[in-house]
């Protein structure tokens, strides 16, 4: 079961790039337009979040807080994720974007959750790590194309940790609410 929505997870998140391009061609454009649709799509998934954590009943402000980190987090992977693409390759900063997703969350379930680890995950997270290395190494020419590239360097890397934390402010939230379900102290 797990595998299975692993995978419906997996394939929306892809069929999100179709319905962001539809918008983009549809509107004039611009960082402005972007900002305001991931604004947009930001809330309405903060709203689906606290409706799964149990809005009115179990809505405390531990579960806002993660709520509008999620938000912020999301917003800042979707203008940094743009501002990628505008300087770089599509595939490069998708490449980075999935990879965050795996990777923090990953460090995250065995630092604060403690969940087990094997030779296997860590071997796999080496190789999912190396393999971004090849997109920074191509040597540039001219001083502005250095100035590009580390500015898409940057945007790449933001969008890693971003798009990880989205899946780390859900899962603290998640947990949260079967904390406070099992012990009505906290």
């Amino acid at each position: 079961m797990e595998y299975l929505l692993l995978f419906i997870a997996c394939t929306f998140f892809s069929v999100q790039f179709i319905f962001s391009k539809a918008f983009e061609k549809r509107t004039i454009g611009g960082l402005t337009v972007c900002f305001w649709n991931q604004v947009v799509c930001c809330t309405c998934g903060q709203i689906f979040m606290l409706i799964k954590s149990g809005l009115p009943t179990g809505l405390t402000p531990a579960i806002c807080l993660f709520a509008a980190a999620n938000a912020v987090s999301g917003i800042i992977c979707g203008v940094c994720s743009l501002t990628a693409m505008g300087c770089g390759k599509v595939s490069t900063v998708t490449t980075f974007c999935l990879a965050g997703g795996m990777v923090v969350p990953f460090f995250y379930g065995i630092i604060a959750l403690e969940e087990a680890n094997s030779l296997f995950k860590c071997l796999g997270l080496v190789v999912l790590c190396l393999s971004l290395l090849p997109s920074f190494l191509q040597k540039t020419e001219s001083r502005q194309d250095n100035a590009n590239k580390l500015k898409f360097a940057l945007n790449c890397t933001a969008v890693f940790l971003t798009n990880g934390m989205i899946s780390v402010f859900g899962k603290m939230c998640m947990n949260y609410v079967k904390v406070t379900e099992t012990d009505p102290i906290v």
